[in-house]
C-alpha cells in the first residue's frame, strides 16, 4: 500500500479524486485508506 500512499499524497489536492469515479475508488479500496 505504499504506492497508495504516494499516489495519495500527489493528488491530494482532491482533483484527481473528484475526477475519478466512484467505481474506481471502491475497487482501488480507496475508500478504506483515504481519510475522510
Amino acid at each position: 500500500a505504499a504506492h497508495v500512499r504516494r499516489w495519495w499524497r500527489m493528488s491530494s489536492h482532491g482533483a484527481l479524486h473528484t475526477a475519478l469515479p466512484g467505481r474506481h475508488f471502491e475497487q482501488m479500496g480507496l475508500l478504506r485508506l483515504a481519510p475522510h
